[in-house]
């Protein structure tokens, strides 16, 4: 199989990575977005595919510097595990599985490969002849035992094991530094628009080797590691930024909490697509009625982009709250603001501390911790929120939190740094 990627340029995948790259439960991320929403102000990331991520982040770990000191099976499981990490994630990114951790549903798409491993379930992505993607089954069972000499299980443990960053090898899927972020970063960063060298990922993963069964990073490649860094601070600042954006997301994450609820959509439902999942929400049901009113005018409108209003974009500092205190909050600030509000919070995303081998085996550290959450409220009806309710959210979210109020997310810091 040969594709062009926007990053890579003309790319074959080898057999048998090719059959499994065919596969319903990798074709299935065809349809479902990298960036959890079709944004409106970074048009050009709307519709980047976790497919075209995932076949990015197989392509980095096949050309990656620890590739040289692999082979046999190992050097299969890296390159399932990269191709597979996303396969099960929920429809529109990690929006509905917050929208799960809101009523306290347990799921993460890491794991979920490693509990499906023995279970029979026709109706879950992983079970024996399950159906995934309009009515074609998965096959990962037939494709480890095509290519492997060891037990199925055995081998989608390892695969399930290197998705989670254990083993020799996981680091480099899930890590401090790892190709699904370095590919993550640099792929949003070109659709975004953002001037940067497109050759640093590849740089990046050659760069990677093996010292000590441990991932490390060449000793004159930590410059890149700076510039990679810089450039993802940039593109999660946009991320994190976008007033549109942040409300779509919470519009999004309330629609699928309030059909949870009223049993519109199952938790199961994780392992439909974005069309699949928006159908269901919009569906009639026998007398020709949406079923629940509430939750398909909302959906619609954030589909028209017809937005709530929301409140300003605040920070506070760690430790930011669960999600289920969230909808204890919005309580208190619908009685407080006399109208339906509902919050939402993202942990800063800007900074990150990494710490990784050198090939001079010396223990590197860069980049930071930036211990700051982001509150946005919102709110159906269509009237701004004033001064004074944007002080009583602030007030009462450190009161409700017991957390410290630091700044508005759009004024820029005494270092000269947007806050």
């Amino acid at each position: 199989m040969q594709y062009l990627d926007p990053l890579y340029g003309d790319v074959e995948i080898p057999h048998p990575i090719d059959v499994l790259a065919k596969d319903a439960t990798v074709q299935r991320l065809r349809h479902i977005r990298l960036s959890n929403i079709d944004s409106l102000q970074m048009p050009g990331i709307a519709n980047i595919s976790r497919f075209e991520h995932s076949l990015g982040v197989w392509y980095l770990t096949s050309i990656a510097g620890f590739m040289n000191s692999i082979s046999g099976d190992d050097a299969l499981i890296i390159q399932a595990a990269a191709l597979l990490h996303d396969c099960m994630i929920s429809p529109y990114g990690h929006l509905v599985e917050e929208a799960m951790s809101f009523l306290s549903i347990s799921f993460n798409h890491e794991t979920k490969l490693n509990e499906l491993l023995n279970i029979y379930k026709t109706d879950e992505i992983g079970g024996i002849d399950s159906q995934v993607l309009f009515g074609r089954s998965a096959q990962i069972r037939k494709w480890v035992l095509g290519h492997f000499d060891r037990s199925f299980e055995e081998v989608l443990n390892d695969i399930g094991a290197t998705i989670q960053g254990k083993g020799d090898f996981g680091q480099a899927i899930s890590g401090d530094i790892d190709l699904d972020n370095i590919d993550n970063v640099c792929r949003a960063a070109y659709h975004m628009g953002i001037s940067f060298n497109k050759r640093l990922p590849v740089l990046l993963a050659k760069s990677l080797k093996l010292l000590n069964s441990s991932v490390a990073i060449d000793s004159s490649a930590v410059q890149l590691l700076n510039d990679w860094l810089i450039l993802r601070k940039e593109v999660y600042t946009h991320f994190m930024l976008s007033e549109l954006d942040f409300i779509g997301k919470l519009m999004l994450i309330y629609t699928t909490i309030y059909a949870l609820q009223n049993s519109i959509i199952a938790k199961d439902e994780w392992k439909s697509n974005d069309l699949d999942f928006a159908i269901k929400l919009l569906s009639r049901n026998a007398s020709g009625d949406y079923n629940i009113p509430e939750a398909k005018n909302h959906f619609l409108r954030w589909l028209v982009g017809d937005l709530w209003d929301i409140s300003d974009l605040t920070w506070f500092r760690y430790p930011a709250p669960d999600y289920p205190d969230l909808l204890e909050f919005n309580k208190q600030i619908s009685f407080i603001l006399g109208r339906d509000c509902y919050s939402y919070r993202i942990k800063d995303k800007r900074s990150r501390k990494i710490t990784i081998l050198t090939s001079n085996q010396d223990r590197l550290s860069l980049g930071d911790d930036p211990n700051r959450w982001l509150l946005g409220v919102g709110s159906p009806v269509k009237k701004d929120f004033t001064k004074h309710e944007n002080n009583l959210i602030i007030k009462n979210a450190c009161n409700f939190f017991g957390c410290e109020y630091m700044g508005p997310a759009n004024v820029i810091s005494q270092q000269g740094q947007l806050f």
